[in-house]
């Protein structure tokens, strides 16, 4: 019934149990639902999120509170065998080429498995835009499509789903709709922590170096990376190698260059304010540039401190492991489909966002003894 452990909150559970049951004709409309101590007892569950779950019934229409009377169930949604053959949901992925997605998209499949929901899985970089991948799995009878973007300017035609009345949502990339369910991690908390590690591993300086700065994530573990700078008073040094002032204008922002080509052309210029720390967009990045770093003679751990984003094998098992911020993509993949799958049963038009949690993982690149060796120099 309600399993303590997993990585689906408790409150989401609960949700899922009674629609399902209001599904199934078990609460059948206008019927009493039990009491908040019959619910804990029954499902072994506190009241907090028992609260939360009846709040997001209420708002769905699903359910009805009277004052002094109880709950009542106000809406019937479509059973499950009427279900059956319209249980097929879309995950369009950018590709399956890193662990990451490659996460998303197991979480993704056991979540809509335990719902008996069927997932249609489309790479949009086979096609020449996402439109073609989104419109073969619409033939095919999806029900919604949960969208993991590729490029950073979205083709009009995706908005047409709504005409359609299709579920639409989206992982990581926000697109800036409203009225579009959007689910990633808490990029700007990743920033944040980043630059929180490098001040306390006695980092005064820091960089940090993006390629892709125009995806919406990178933006804001960018935004979070200087608003830890900010609060810890380290300088940022892509401004000041750029000519910019420190603080810069938030404004001014998009004219600083923040990849690995200005860095390398200006790498004297940075390597003049070590210890450095750096913060890259990804691991894949961090690694590329401490591959580079260490050929130019540079030592990192003393000159320079590197984090990276993703928490990827590579990173483990490089030849100096990597301190990197990790997501958790099989959350993120589970909570897509199960916000999916729940707003296409009750045919809610609420938005949602769910931003779930990173965390730092120290490793030699930027831990611990870099501290003292420096302390030590």
């Amino acid at each position: 019934m309600i399993r303590k452990g997993t990585s689906t909150p408790i409150h989401q559970q609960i949700l899922d149990y009674i629609r399902k049951g209001i599904a199934d004709g078990q609460f059948s409309p206008g019927s009493r639902l039990p009491t908040e101590d019959e619910w804990c007892e029954q499902l072994k569950v506190s009241r907090y999120p028992l609260r939360q779950a009846m709040a997001t019934l209420e708002r769905d229409g699903l359910v009805e509170r009277i004052r002094g009377k109880g709950t009542f169930v106000k809406a019937v949604l479509p059973s499950q065998s009427d279900q059956e053959v319209k249980k097929i949901i879309a995950l369009i992925l950018p590709d399956v080429n890193n662990e990451y997605v490659n996460e998303i998209l197991k979480g993704f499949i056991d979540a809509a498995s335990e719902e008996n929901f069927a997932v249609l899985t489309g790479i949009s970089s086979v096609d020449t835009s996402e439109q073609h991948t989104i419109s073969r799995a619409i033939k095919a009878g999806a029900r919604g499509i949960v969208l993991f973007p590729a490029s950073f300017e979205l083709d009009e035609t995706i908005l047409e789903l709504e005409k359609k009345d299709l579920y639409l949502s989206f992982i990581d990339c926000n697109p800036g709709f409203e009225h579009v369910d959007f689910i990633s991690s808490d990029n700007i908390s990743g920033g944040f922590i980043a630059a929180r590690h490098l001040y306390t591993q006695g980092f005064r300086h820091a960089a940090f170096l993006g390629n892709t700065i125009k995806a919406s994530s990178v933006q804001d573990r960018l935004q979070g990376f200087i608003r830890g700078l900010n609060q810890y008073h380290m300088n940022f040094i892509n401004p000041l190698v750029q000519d910019r002032p420190w603080p810069l204008p938030a404004e001014s922002l998009g004219e600083i260059d923040f990849s690995t080509t200005s860095f390398f052309r200006d790498l004297d210029a940075y390597l003049a304010h070590t210890p450095l720390g750096l913060f890259c967009e990804n691991d894949a990045t961090a690694l590329a540039v401490m591959n580079d770093l260490t050929d130019k003679g540079v030592k990192l751990g003393s000159e320079i401190g590197m984090i990276g984003f993703d928490n990827t094998s590579a990173a483990r098992y490089a030849s100096l492991p990597l301190t990197t911020v990790a997501q958790n993509g099989l959350l993120i993949g589970a909570t897509a489909a199960k916000t999916a799958i729940s707003r296409i049963i009750s045919g809610s038009r609420q938005s949602i966002r769910h931003m779930l949690p990173t965390q730092i993982i120290i490793r030699s690149s930027c831990g611990e003894n870099m501290t003292a060796a420096r302390s030590n120099r």
